[in-house]
């Protein structure tokens, strides 16, 4: 048997126990849960950082499916002047397998087919002549802020700096020997 508090003294100070054993469970309970929230918090944490991995490795097995069946689908260059045909994987400024460059003119770019797949190296097959359009490969032009067809180069020499003129003058000659082999 329980031994029953005669005085009142003794039985505030029961009650104060009980009170304190009181706060102590409501104190310890709340620790619990903020320790189970804590636990769930990593838990989803780790399902995110897990779920990134395998998102990321979904993102690049789908890039690498694109890559392929992109190559298949692939346009083909072919250059107005020397006919010089390839197929390319991008036309524009900034190709999304090499986002480190800009180039100055829009160009047609392929992969460089020699260079291993991640270290993501181009080859540049040329660009259209901004006066008359025509795509022509780097062989066949210049490029002087623009891009010049050998043609175009020609018929405006007088405009383009003195440095170029020997390789327009180049063009002139080698349009002489093709014009002569043809025949």
């Amino acid at each position: 048997m329980e031994e029953v508090p005669s005085t009142s003294r003794e039985i505030s100070r029961s009650k104060y126990m009980e009170r304190a054993e009181e706060k102590n469970e409501r104190r310890e309970r709340k620790e619990e849960k903020k320790e189970e929230r804590l636990t769930e918090r990593k838990e989803e944490r780790l399902k995110e950082k897990k779920e990134e991995k395998s998102s990321t490795k979904d993102e690049n097995e789908k890039e690498k499916k694109k890559l392929f069946s992109k190559r298949e689908e692939r346009e083909t260059f072919v250059c107005c002047f020397c006919k010089l045909s390839e197929k390319f994987d991008y036309k524009g400024r900034q190709p999304p397998f090499q986002r480190h460059l800009i180039y100055q003119e829009d160009c047609y770019i392929m992969r460089d087919p020699f260079s291993p797949l991640n270290q993501k190296e181009a080859l540049i097959l040329g660009g259209d002549c901004c006066l008359c359009k025509k795509s022509t490969c780097m062989d066949c032009s210049i490029f002087y802020t623009k891009r010049f067809c050998k043609i175009c180069a020609l018929n405006n020499i007088h405009d383009l700096p003195l440095q170029l003129h020997k390789k327009i003058k180049q063009f002139s000659l080698n349009n002489e020997k093709d014009e002569n082999t043809s025949i």
